[in-house]
């Protein structure tokens, strides 16, 4: 796991599902935290249009730019369909917040070669 972080670390466009406008939500930290340490930062939310002055958009495949890697910040059932979104955009790369996994979507990112890292929190580790 640790080298998955370092990897991580070395990203420069990194998608936040689950970035959220309510500064007490661990969407909205995260995002916060990987904006100041110098990643390009694309929230990701159908239900928040503006976090601060960012631009949040409604799901993974309306980012036009590249992505790197993605902070997965929802529930796990949701997490269902997003995680396959990823994989239709050869996002190879997942870290999953605490409570945003279950055994199903670890098997799917392993299963679909998709590096992913679980039981850790961003904000502890960047």
């Amino acid at each position: 796991m640790e080298n998955l972080i370092q990897i991580f670390k070395k990203q420069k466009n990194i998608a936040v599902v689950g970035a959220t406008d309510k500064e007490e939500k661990y969407g909205f930290k995260v995002f916060k935290k990987l904006k100041k340490i110098g990643y390009t930062v694309f929230p990701v939310n159908p239900n928040v249009d503006f976090i601060e002055n960012d631009e949040v958009y409604n799901s993974i495949s309306k980012v036009n730019d590249r992505i790197d890697a993605v902070s997965m910040i929802v529930n796990p059932q949701v997490g269902k369909n997003i995680i396959k979104e990823i994989n239709r955009k050869n996002i190879d790369l997942v870290w999953f917040q605490p409570g945003a996994y279950n055994e199903e979507l670890i098997d799917y990112c392993r299963e679909n070669n998709i590096k992913v890292i679980y039981e850790r929190c961003v904000l502890a580790d960047l």
